[in-house]
């Protein structure tokens, strides 16, 4: 299906009349991507093999932890000036993937934990969890403000809540409210915390803090970036201009205020997924992309609220789908799934998603027949039995 989707851009970028940037790269990049998500989905036959890939994350996260801090204390820098040279000197497009796979580094080591031992003896479990932390503070150097929004958002909105519901010991009704309260005080609390920063935010936070400040800049620079998207849409409604056609774009529907309020002083995208979307594809595009996304989220969430399937897979429902979904918040101010490095950690989301959703079947716990103990003779109950 998205492939069908990309593809009917690329046959429209030639029908639109409007210039193509790198179609044919594109179409390459998509085809490749799709087909390693494919990989993923007809190599893992069980939860097991989930698990041990999820080791590959917890590695990812040691490794950047490394590189990062190597690169802090070489460049000799505060922490809040200096950021990481990860992927290719952009961190926007390190952060766009790493906090796709941060919530399965982290829900990975309650996979591991092992409950006939003491906490302190699962050592497996115990580094996991370290490296997912170790991975935050890679992440936090990289300052972006968007991957950060999304992290946040994915986190407090939606891993930490559906924990709190996946409780057996509590009733639904003390679940709710508590979910529901941990939710509006993460949300509230770092509003207040940049509006007015004490010491210690100005010095992590910077950038936060002075989009707070100045908000307006913010979304009018944003809102430049994404002039050539939204030019295209109007001028091509259903299907959109075709794939590649929002670069040339750019120039095109610049606005006359764009180099006013635009701090990179050049969009070569509209920095908005979204928007990409709607310029490339149109009104059509975008409900297919909502609705194939959509439903893979949805399905996931689905299932980790359910209590007829096991934890593990439950838990593996919940670290792909509030992945995918800070990753998808993310792009509301980037364009990140643009660039191979972030589309590959998407691609892998998706491939695991859809095995799960096909592997729902199996993962149902199946429940043991109650045996009946019989007050009465063996002899009378077999008779009343027959009668039965």
């Amino acid at each position: 299906f998205y492939f069908l989707f990309i593809f009917i851009q690329f046959i429209v970028s030639f029908l639109s009349k409007e210039i193509s940037y790198d179609r044919e790269y594109y179409l390459a990049n998509y085809t490749f991507l799709i087909i390693f998500s494919m990989f993923f989905f007809f190599y893992i036959n069980n939860l097991k093999d989930v698990k041990i890939g999820l080791l590959i994350i917890s590695i990812f996260f040691i490794i950047v932890f490394i590189w990062s801090t190597n690169d802090f204390f070489l460049a000799k820098k505060t922490s809040s000036s200096f950021r990481p040279s990860l992927s290719f000197g952009n961190t926007n497009y390190f952060a766009g993937y790493a906090i796709g796979l941060l919530p399965l580094a982290i829900l990975s080591s309650f996979l591991w934990y092992d409950k006939k031992k003491k906490i302190y003896k699962n050592f497996l479990s115990i580094i996991i969890i370290i490296a997912g932390i170790l991975g935050t503070i890679a992440i936090y150097f990289t300052k972006t403000r968007a991957a950060l929004f999304g992290c946040y958002i994915g986190f407090t909105v939606i891993l930490i809540p559906s924990l709190i519901l996946m409780i057996t010991k509590l009733p639904f009704i003390i679940k709710m409210p508590i979910a529901i309260i941990v939710i509006i005080i993460s949300l509230s609390t770092p509003i207040i915390l940049l509006k007015y920063p004490p010491a210690f935010i100005n010095k992590l936070f910077p950038r936060l803090v002075m989009t707070m400040e100045s908000p307006t800049f913010f979304i009018k620079d944003r809102i430049n970036g994404w002039t050539g998207g939204l030019g295209l849409y109007k001028a091509h409604p259903v299907f959109g201009a075709g794939l590649g056609t929002v670069y040339p774009a750019s120039f095109k529907y610049t606005g006359k205020y764009y180099y006013m309020y635009s701090t990179s002083m050049s969009f070569k995208h509209s920095h908005s997924e979204y928007v990409e979307v709607l310029g490339e594809g149109g009104i059509f595009g975008i409900i297919f992309f909502f609705a194939l996304f959509g439903y893979i989220i949805l399905s996931l969430l689905t299932r980790t609220y359910s209590k007829k399937y096991t934890f593990d897979y439950r838990l593996i429902s919940l670290g792909v789908s509030a992945g995918l979904i800070s990753m998808l918040i993310h792009q509301i101010f980037s364009l990140t799934l643009r660039m191979s490095v972030t589309m590959t950690a998407y691609f892998f989301l998706l491939g695991v998603g859809v095995f799960l959703i096909s592997y729902s079947k199996s993962a149902i716990i199946v429940k043991s027949e109650k045996v009946k103990k019989n007050i009465l003779p063996e002899y009378l109950q077999k008779n009343i039995n027959l009668k039965e």
